[in-house]
């Protein structure tokens, strides 16, 4: 846990070396320079919205697709279990510094088009089953930065980006140990502790 909020760490502060080194103010991270100073509510019930509609469509997807329930359990194998504050932390600091960089920095120098693939390149699919879940987040990123170039205000992106993290990871990563996470099949059946991978045979039959 602490050294994936140590890369998170890291990262913000690699954006702010970026941002004040290519000459441009800090704020304009958050606040792109056309930003008119628009009511923040109607951004804060953007990102609600859109939060909680992805959260929906991923659960939907994991409650369907083979490769989205392997994802999940793909998690909480490298994740292991998590308190609240712990899921609270990992998905504040992953939402805030990977759109300060995608968004906030990238995105103004390289356009919509490449930050969005390479934020989805980010998501590295290591294991064949991925993919599906990079190229979701090639198209999850163009959506959070084409609502950033349209508002000039990161905090819609933020706070959805916040919202589907935090919400994933309780799912993916609170149920009783020895409670399955789909089906009939017990948690102590499948391997969590293997160094060469995650064995799902329950859903590989």
């Amino acid at each position: 846990m602490l050294p994936k909020l140590i890369l998170y760490v890291v990262l913000g502060a690699a954006t702010l070396v970026l941002q004040v080194g290519f000459g441009r103010p800090i704020a304009e991270l958050l606040f792109a320079q056309k930003w008119s100073g628009s009511a923040l509510w109607l951004d804060l019930a953007l990102g609600l919205v859109m939060g909680f509609c992805l959260v929906t469509l991923s659960r939907f997807s994991a409650s369907r697709f083979s490769w989205t329930k392997k994802l999940d359990l793909e998690f909480r194998t490298v994740l292991g279990p998590l308190t609240g504050g712990q899921i609270f932390a990992l998905a504040a600091l992953s939402s805030l510094t990977e759109d300060l960089f995608f968004r906030g920095f990238l995105q103004p120098v390289i356009g919509l088009e490449w930050a969005a693939l390479i934020f989805g390149l980010a998501h590295f699919p290591y294991r064949k089953f991925l993919i599906p879940w990079t190229i979701t987040a090639i198209v999850v990123g163009w959506l959070f930065g084409f609502i950033f170039e349209q508002r000039s205000c990161l905090i819609a992106p933020i706070l959805a980006h916040f919202v589907v993290n935090y919400f994933n990871l309780h799912f993916i990563l609170r149920p009783r140990a020895d409670a399955p996470l789909y089906g009939n099949v017990s948690s102590r059946h499948r391997n969590f502790s293997s160094p060469h991978g995650t064995k799902w045979d329950d859903l590989d039959r």
